[in-house]
């Protein structure tokens, strides 16, 4: 099962408004590499909210966006936390606001890879994940 837009549409939109913010306060604190990697993730997930608004991008593509997101590990956990707090929820123990049911084995379906949610992506990729820095931390908010 694909999670759509109205599920997704609002999370990605939240991401991608909270990360200026954090990368302007945290990015000279932070390693070359994270930085980089959470660059990487901004983009894609500005990606994912374009596809989002943009009816005629298929099925296939956003699901690979998600995919390319995932890559790339969780987005930090401020802004985590501000999301959540924002609809008065607390973090899951995968660092996801807990009434998405996004984290883990897919929001309670145990056979979801995981941090995927059930979204029913492959993320079982060739090679490494996340850029020449190698892999990222496992991602749960998808």
């Amino acid at each position: 099962p694909f999670l759509p837009k109205g599920v997704l549409g609002e999370p990605m939109k939240e991401i991608a408004e909270l990360y200026p913010p954090w990368l302007k306060k945290n990015g000279k604190k932070i390693p070359d590499d994270e930085l980089t990697r959470f660059e990487s993730q901004l983009a894609k997930t500005r990606a994912i909210v374009a596809a989002f608004e943009d009816e005629t991008v298929e099925h296939a593509e956003i699901v690979r966006l998600l995919q390319e997101m995932q890559s790339f590990g969780n987005p930090p956990e401020e802004i985590m936390k501000e999301m959540a707090n924002r609809k008065g929820m607390k973090l899951d123990a995968n660092g996801v606001p807990e009434a998405w049911g996004l984290g883990g084995g897919g929001g309670g379906d145990p056979s979801a890879p995981a941090g995927m949610g059930g979204l029913g992506l492959d993320t079982k990729k060739k090679g490494k994940q996340g850029g020449p820095q190698g892999p990222p931390p496992e991602c749960s908010i998808m």
